[in-house]
């Protein structure tokens, strides 16, 4: 290169023949005659060019530098390009623009490695480095490009340009709104050209499928609408294929318009008969004989979570006949979110909306093919205060809190028949009248027998009338009208263990600390004892359970208590509760010691009794159950008795001959609630319709269960017809083979309805291994071999 060949865009250089900035170096140095930021430097064999652009600088260098850059790293094993470095730092000094030295560096060595690897010979090489000062413009430049800075200028008279707005219809389309940033990555609408062909080529079919399993791992892993867009930027840049937003816009517009979702400014929901079938359709896969039944047993799973300063109630279903399987989180059917300012049953009447309600209520049988009726049966899921708002129940506060028997709060400790028990009564008149104890019978009570208290719908009526007539409030703790109407028994309400779980081990832990809190002394003894009791308490939960709980000193009313901080839930709990628990070091009396660990030992041995099936048990829950309420009144910590203690001693066991407890355990729903938490503040989803826009997702993540996209197609045809393909009137068993045969992903290991790592963040605080694993084909590499023919192409919304 010399400098008589070499020509600037005005073909013409003049010399410098002051001492520059680069005389040091001994480079002679020239300048364009329209510019004097385009420079060209001479020293005999080396060359170098700088020309500025908008936002960075152009350098072209001669052979000769890589030449010696190459011999120092053949002796010393590193790049020497310091003289190149000193020229761009006193280029970029002298006309007061900043560069990133070290990117500066990295993009130069990483240019001249790969001339030696590639072994490209050529007698200059080219650098691009981008400038920090992004407003940088080039000095002392008379000929500007206009068109380049401001665009192409049109007349105003004559023909237009075409309007390249995106056309959008906010009633019929299904599309989600467009954001107001500028988005270049329209482009032309070649997908689209065979849309029209009723057979598609097998290329066709598996790009559409990759596109929609794409799309599934954006929704996965909380990949936002943003990052898509800017990685496909990156992609087009680098020449290398990747999805566009548009494409993925299309898939998911595509999945949504499946589901046959209604939507309010608080509320989103489908029909209760559309989510019905879809849980028939998941369950079959893990029962294939499941529409031989007459009929089918789901669960309606209700429970209430914070999402910022909103409250959202969620309700989902699953297949009970289906098992265990159906209840996690990946396999619940979502049904509706609403937002409410509180949980309580007169909020959720007026939040619900009406239509919701009525296709609940209407629903008592189920069309599960052409051919074949069933009858439905729906059982209420959800904790304790839940079931309080949808049988509109008092709570756990007034005279009779259980809610499935009208046992008085002073006697739910009976646990067996005629225990005698004292009640105080009024006697006499007037100035007379006083308290006075006697004596009387009291028989535990039932679940499913109005005779032994039961709860029933009927007796419901007759309280609420008389109230109603007569001003008596809450009479038996009846005291409102169930929100689901005569859908649900008492007794269709199944205690959900999980919950019992955490409430019991919250009780036993708080009775510890009050009786490890006395200590018979007075200050300061008092304090110190209480710090040794602390320390001892601080070191066994670092070594069981981390830092993530600890203990410390609370005063109220001068008086001093070891108190609780942090998470302390799920399997943290029995974590904790370990043998080596200190009992005997922070309790004093020793007799109320023993009786503590006996108690949290029995309760554990009682959620292992629940898991293990009926026909293996070598113990009877029913006597574990009895003894464990009974100790507990014994054991010196509490003399009371709660309503989930009541529901331990007298409605578990019960129901567990009735029912499989492990079908109806919320583990699942509370990992879904943990979901929704981060579908609701994830930035891809739409402030104006956040409720539609979860929904939508939670649909598009359960068809994903199907690996086939076959079985994907069938759901959502059966979901909304009930029929699983357009002859299946024919063979109804033929139709049950067919379905049952297809693959799905089931995850038994990773999926397990009674493994704590399933429990959500809002109840255990759990790691990120521990969330539902992604598909198979995740990890499945999807090779092309002609790049050039497959590259996705980008398309406009119409």
């Amino acid at each position: 290169m010399e400098k008589n060949t070499f020509v600037f865009h005005s073909n013409a250089v003049e010399p410098i023949n002051s001492n520059d900035e680069f005389s040091c170096l001994n480079f002679d140095t020239y300048i364009s005659v329209n510019s004097s930021d385009r420079i060209l430097l001479v020293r005999h064999t080396d060359t170098i060019c700088i020309q500025p652009g908008n936002t960075c600088l152009h350098l072209h260098i001669s052979e000769s530098f890589a030449l010696r850059a190459f011999e120092f790293f053949d002796l010393h094993g590193s790049i020497d390009i310091n003289e190149i470095l000193v020229i761009i730092s006193r280029y970029c000094h002298k006309r007061q623009i900043m560069s990133d030295i070290t990117k500066t560096e990295e993009t130069i060595k990483t240019t001249i490695l790969d001339r030696k690897i590639n072994n490209v010979e050529s007698n200059i090489f080219t650098c691009t480095i981008l400038l920090d000062n992004l407003n940088y413009s080039v000095s002392n430049e008379e000929n500007v490009d206009l068109d380049l800075l401001l665009g192409p200028v049109y007349s105003t008279r004559g023909t237009k340009r075409k309007n390249q707005t995106v056309p959008f219809d906010s009633e019929n389309s299904n599309f989600e709104e467009s954001s107001d940033e500028n988005d270049d990555l329209w482009q032309s609408n070649k997908y689209f050209a065979c849309k029209n062909n009723d057979k598609e080529s097998p290329v066709s079919i598996k790009q559409k499928e990759l596109k929609r399993k794409f799309l599934h791992i954006k929704d996965e892993h909380h990949i936002t609408d943003s990052a898509i867009k800017a990685m496909h930027q990156f992609f087009k840049e680098t020449k290398e294929s990747f999805y566009s937003m548009a494409e993925l816009d299309h898939v998911r517009n595509k999945s949504n318009q499946k589901i046959p979702l209604k939507f309010t400014k608080d509320s989103a929901y489908v029909p209760f008969d559309f989510a019905l079938r879809i849980a028939v359709f998941v369950a079959i896969k893990f029962r294939p004989d499941l529409l031989k039944l007459n009929q089918l047993s789901f669960r309606l799973n209700m429970d209430g979570t914070l999402m910022g300063n909103k409250h959202v109630v969620a309700v989902s279903v699953n297949c009970v006949d289906g098992g265990p399987s159906c209840q996690t989180a990946k396999k619940l059917v979502p049904v509706g979110i609403f937002e409410i300012q509180k949980e309580s049953n007169e909020l959720l009447r007026k939040t619900l909306p009406k239509d919701f309600l009525d296709s609940i209520q209407s629903v008592k049988y189920l069309n599960v093919t052409r051919k074949k009726t069933v009858a439905v049966k729906i059982r209420l899921g959800g904790d304790f205060q839940n079931a309080v708002y949808v049988f509109g129940l008092a709570g756990v506060h007034c005279n009779y809190p259980c809610v499935f028997c009208t046992q008085s709060k002073s006697y739910l400790h009976v646990t067996e028949r005629n225990t005698e028990c004292e009640e105080e009564v009024w006697v006499g008149t007037g100035k007379n009248k006083k308290k006075q104890k006697q004596k009387i019978i009291v028989n535990p009570t039932s679940s499913y027998d109005h005779t032994r208290g039961a709860r029933t719908l009927e007796e419901k009526r007759i309280c609420l009338a008389k109230k109603e007539k007569n001003g008596v409030n809450n009479e038996l703790g009846y005291q409102s009208e169930p929100l689901f109407g005569d859908l649900f028994e008492f007794c269709d309400y199944v205690i959900d263990t999980l919950h019992m779980r955490l409430r019991i081990f919250d009780i036993l832990l708080k009775d510890i600390l009050a009786e490890a809190s006395r200590t018979g002394e007075y200050e300061p003894a008092h304090t110190r004892k209480l710090e040794e009791k602390l320390d001892i308490l601080n070191k066994h939960s670092i070594a069981t359970i981390g830092k993530r709980f600890f203990f410390k000193l609370e005063t109220e009313n001068n008086i001093k208590t070891i108190v609780p901080c942090g998470r302390f839930s799920g399997h943290l709990q029995q974590s904790f509760f370990v043998d080596s628990f200190p009992y005997e070091k922070i309790i004093e009396n020793e007799t109320i010691s023993k009786n503590a660990k006996n108690l949290v030992e029995k309760f554990k041995f009682m959620l292992q009794l629940i898991k293990t099936e009926k026909s293996k048990r070598t113990s009877v829950l029913a006597d574990v159950a009895k003894s464990f309420v009974k100790d507990f009144r014994q054991s010196g910590l509490r003399a009371g008795c709660t309503p989930y203690m009541h529901l331990i001693g007298n409605h578990l066991a019960e129901q567990d001959e009735n029912e499989n407890l492990t079908a109806y355990d919320m583990q699942g729903v509370e990992k879904s609630n943990d979901l929704l938490s981060r579908l609701y503040f994830s930035s891809s989803n739409r402030a104006k319709k956040p409720l539609r826009t979860m929904m939508q997702s939670l649909y598009r993540r359960l068809e994903m269960n199907f690996t086939d996209p076959n079985e994907r197609e069938k759901m959502a045809r059966y979901a909304l017809k009930g029929t699983f393909d357009e002859t299946d009137s024919e063979d109804d068993e033929h139709v049950i083979d067919t379905v049952s045969n297809h693959s799905v992903d089931l995850n038994h290991s990773n999926e397990s309805p009674t493994d704590d790592s399933e429990i959500d963040e809002s109840v255990v605080e759990t790691d990120e291994e521990s969330m539902d694993q992604a598909p198979s084909y995740v990890t499945q590499s999807y090779s092309r071999k002609n790049l050039s023919e497959n590259r996705w192409k980008s398309f406009r919304k119409t």
